[in-house]
């Protein structure tokens, strides 16, 4: 400002706005526009639209679609109008998850130069909740050494009883006041494990964050074993009630038990670099797939 007062000639440059950086970051590339549906807090149906650049993210509207029709039709209406509205020449890519997959044909109609493509985030996200929600033994086909394929069959519950054990565990020490107290002690006092050290939860409908709460609890296995060893723990046990027992009787068990831990570490090296992708292609780690 003062460069400018010294200098009544010189305008003062003016930063652009979001909208117009974001705009400007589909010169020469283009955008991709995105929507995707979800429930508000007031259980009413809506579904977001944004357009994403080289140059940022730009949220376009929220739809409330209570009392509407919610087919591909209209989903494949709305996404026209709005790259209509923003400007066609500006989009080359339209992103949904697998559901809207049948809206693509009338997109890519109404723009024959747009890629319509599912949201490989939400795929993955959706295999690894697939693999964890399995309660079967499957037939799976695996090579046979000759260059040809054989049926086996592969307990597919591994991944299920492993997930559900771990999150068993971090609820039994996150859960409790004593048990976390206990637990927060003795990470403080560790100087060995760089990072984070409390046990991580799962987030709701972000199943690919269970491989993230069985990567940690194997970095933790050492404090969540010390923990139930602990005087503290041992005395606020004694006096928890009955059910609190029982759930605390299992939780050492599943401690306890180096079958756990094993198919613990295998599940984390099976999924872990599939959790690896999906975070690439979120743009979390600051690199995204399609670029």
């Amino acid at each position: 400002h003062g460069e400018c007062a010294a200098n009544r000639d010189v305008a003062p440059t003016r930063r652009p706005r979001p909208r117009s950086k974001v705009l400007a970051g589909a010169a020469g590339t283009g955008g991709v526009a995105m929507s995707d549906g979800t429930t508000d807090i007031t259980s009413k149906p809506v579904v977001n639209f944004l357009f994403a650049t080289l140059k940022g993210q730009l949220y376009l509207e929220c739809l409330n679609m209570e009392g509407k029709r919610k087919d591909n039709k209209t989903v494949a209406d709305l996404m026209i109008a709005h790259i209509r509205k923003l400007g066609p020449e500006l989009v080359t890519a339209v992103c949904m998850d697998g559901a809207c997959r049948s809206a693509f044909p009338a997109i890519e109609a109404a723009f024959p130069w747009i890629m319509c493509y599912i949201c490989p985030t939400h795929s993955i996200n959706n295999a690894i909740h697939d693999v964890f929600k399995s309660t079967a033994t499957k037939k799976i086909s695996k090579p046979d050494g000759a260059g040809g394929t054989v049926s086996v069959e592969a307990d597919t519950t591994r991944f299920t009883n492993t997930l559900q054990k771990a999150k068993q565990i971090v609820r039994h020490i996150t859960a409790h006041q004593a048990p976390l107290a206990t637990y927060r002690q003795l990470a403080a006092a560790d100087t060995v494990l760089e990072g984070g050290k409390d046990p991580l939860k799962q987030a709701k409908v972000r199943f690919g964050s269970a491989v993230r709460v069985m990567e940690r609890l194997l970095k933790i296995r050492d404090l969540i074993e010390a923990t139930l060893t602990d005087a503290k723990y041992k005395q606020w046990a004694k006096g928890a009630s009955r059910k609190q027992k029982a759930k605390a009787a299992q939780v050492k068990d599943s401690v306890n038990d180096s079958a756990f831990w094993d198919d613990l570490d295998a599940v984390v090296r099976g999924l872990g670099p599939h959790y690896k992708v999906m975070r690439l292609s979120d743009g979390k780690k600051g690199s995204h797939l399609g670029k």
